[in-house]
């Protein structure tokens, strides 16, 4: 997404409803924004859903789930 906005998420608006067979976290505002995580030895990923309100206005449609190195939480490599 780059310079075209964000989104943005505050680990402390939300709460964990799962454990397995992925982390899943819901917002406390009661709207229906929900945080996916998995966990594989190569990579952590991380998704959204119903979460519009916490991007920048029109970038939600573009804004696909990231993954991320485990150890330094570095861009995971997609190779």
């Amino acid at each position: 997404m780059g310079k075209r906005g964000s989104c943005s998420f505050n680990l402390a608006e939300f709460r964990q409803i799962q454990k397995k067979p992925h982390i899943e976290l819901r917002a406390n505002d009661g709207s229906a924004c929900k945080l996916m995580i998995w966990q594989d030895p190569r990579r952590v990923t991380l998704a959204h859903a119903n979460c519009e309100a916490r991007c920048s206005p029109g970038i939600y449609e573009e804004a696909w789930p990231v993954m991320f190195e485990p150890g330094s939480g570095a861009c995971a490599q997609t190779r």
